[in-house]
């Protein structure tokens, strides 16, 4: 518990710190947390993929370093999959069996292309409707971004007060889950 407080004075996010909550205690259940060596052989026998091992080594890192301990941290190779990438139609028949506001969410996510986070974290100020543009703040690594909007999403959205509306519950519905 300790290591969590002084994790979170370091300003980590609220949803890094559940996570690396859920690894420590994962990898308590089954070695000590003080033994990095026993640490180590058990990420390096578990199973899954090593991605998955990964985000174990990172946050078992912060561990040791807040613990003043020793490890070679072990590297695990990420393999890199090719994403199944849904077709126009395929997406067009998810947005026309949808309701009004996911066919609107659905729609700017095909067309922009951005994470749903980015999307959710979208206010009234980022929406241009004169310009039909979308201002994006970036998530993860992404830069910044502005999408031009088509005007069929627009036309959709019936007016400026529904996409704020629309707006607005993806980001309390993103909350909620966090």
């Amino acid at each position: 518990m300790t290591t969590l407080f002084r994790l979170k004075g370091s300003g980590l996010a609220e949803s890094t710190l559940k996570h690396v909550s859920w690894h420590l205690s994962f990898l308590a259940r089954y070695c000590d947390l003080d033994n990095p060596t026993e640490v180590a052989g058990f990420l390096a026998n578990m199973k899954g993929a090593n991605s998955y091992k990964d985000t174990f080594v990172k946050s078992y890192s912060a561990y040791v370093q807040l613990n003043g301990l020793c490890w070679k941290k072990p590297t695990y190779r990420w393999e890199r999959k090719i994403p199944k990438i849904p077709t126009t139609e395929a997406l067009n028949k998810i947005i026309s069996r949808a309701s009004k506001k996911y066919a609107v969410i659905f729609r700017l996510l095909m067309e922009t292309g951005v994470m749903p986070h980015e999307l959710a974290n979208v206010s009234l100020r980022d929406i241009d409707l004169e310009r039909r543009v979308l201002c994006v703040q970036g998530f993860k690594g992404h830069a910044s971004r502005t999408f031009k909007i088509k005007g069929e999403t627009l036309a959709r959205t019936s007016g400026f007060y529904s996409l704020a509306l629309i707006t607005r519950g993806i980001s309390e519905e993103s909350k909620r889950r966090n």
